[in-house]
């Protein structure tokens, strides 16, 4: 339902009118805003998320969010009122509390130039929850908020923002203006970093861990890559292996490249073995044709039926079974190897199964090749019936 509004600083003005009489009258039942002439004012209240969004959306300057935005209690209990449908609902804080005191705690400690930091009073999560349309203007409103918690130092000038994350006295820099939208998906990140599902404070390393790997890719475009690869370190460090995460990453690479020469040599092996077993073919075609004296040359290479062609045939349907044969059981065997690395750097050295997965691939048997070696086999056995019939 569209509601007649506009905004005069952070207050919003509903129109008094027939088509707001439902609104106006279930914000009155609430005991939310006032009546002031042709307008019914809603105003800036702390224990009230109210048309957020809409605001967010018509907004220019990044100045104007912060400064509302900033004034709410996210905290203690946060009336949510869901646009379209008249229902205030109230959202238990207590699944927001610790996730805005975290976000505090790390921008107290981080680099922050030209933002209060009591200006960054906000949670993340109530944020994300409400932008339940997924409007590209309060995604890009998340992600700033999520860079100044990410990087260590921020620098805002206006609209334009400086993200840096520094390794060894090196940094890599983001460069971000808020009028000009880019599209990041960095919640994931954030939520996961501010989990305390393994213990207290887990956070500090969960966010050490992703500036790092930020820092090495001097990317953030690849946010679930950055998020799988955080979760095997941060997984590897709660499990007292942080040192030899990396050497063994590089070990995984190595098995890698062992598994795929093996399986290329399985391929290799099938490639020969065909080519010489059509070989085969041909020079038994070909001796025939030497001493072929008759007419209907071609016919009698399909149809001719004698003891010899009869054994000629048998060995080429039971030389083709055994090649075939030998193929399926070294692609078996290498998925074996496959199956054993993986119980191995899943179960040992804590990958997690995503981590795994983008390294090394199961090697899989060509059903090409096997249904084309099916059908040569039941046209040769076809053409022993046939004479035999």
């Amino acid at each position: 339902m569209m509601v007649d509004m506009e905004w005069n600083g952070t207050s919003l003005q509903i129109f008094n009118n027939d088509r707001n009489q439902e609104l106006i009258q279930s914000l009155m039942d609430k005991n939310i805003g006032e009546p002031d002439g042709d307008y019914y004012i809603v105003y800036n209240n702390k224990n009230l998320w109210f048309f957020e969004q809409e605001y967010i959306k018509e907004q220019t300057k990044f100045k104007e969010i912060i400064d509302k935005l900033s004034q709410k209690n996210y905290t203690d209990d946060l009336e949510y009122y869901e646009s379209g449908n008249f229902e205030c609902l109230n959202m238990n804080m207590n699944t927001y509390k610790r996730e805005s005191e975290i976000y505090k705690q790390i921008i107290s400690e981080n680099n922050i130039d030209g933002i209060e930091r009591k200006k960054l009073n906000i949670s993340i999560n109530i944020l994300s929850q409400t932008n339940k349309n997924g409007d590209k203007e309060q995604k890009y409103v998340e992600t700033i908020y999520i860079l100044i918690f990410l990087a260590h130092k921020t620098m805002r000038i206006g609209n334009e923002f400086n993200f840096y994350f520094n390794s060894e006295h090196r940094n890599f820099q983001i460069d971000l203006n808020f009028t000009k939208k880019v599209e990041y998906d960095l919640f994931n990140m954030y939520e996961w970093i501010v989990k305390e599902n393994d213990y207290q404070e887990s956070f500090k390393i969960k966010l050490d861990i992703v500036r790092e790997i930020i820092f090495r890719k001097q990317s953030i475009k690849e946010s679930e890559s950055i998020l799988t690869e955080a979760k095997s370190v941060f997984k590897r460090i709660i499990s007292q292996e942080t040192k030899e995460y990396f050497e063994q990453a590089n070990q995984l690479r190595r098995d890698f490249l062992t598994l795929s020469s093996d399986q290329n040599k399985a391929n290799r092996t099938l490639h020969i073995s065909l080519f010489g077993w059509l070989g085969y073919i041909g020079l038994t075609i070909l001796d025939f044709i030497k001493e072929y004296e008759g007419q209907y040359l071609i016919n009698s290479i399909v149809f001719l039926y004698s003891e010899k062609v009869i054994i000629i045939i048998l060995l080429l349907i039971g030389t083709l079974i055994v090649i075939m044969s030998a193929y399926v059981k070294e692609v078996y065997d290498n998925k074996k190897t496959y199956k054993e690395l993986r119980v191995m750097y899943i179960e040992k050295f804590n990958f997690t199964e995503q981590d795994f997965d983008k390294y090394m691939k199961e090697p899989k048997v060509n059903k090409v090749y096997c249904i084309i070696a099916v059908g040569i086999v039941i046209a040769l056995f076809f053409r022993l019936t046939a004479k035999t019939g």
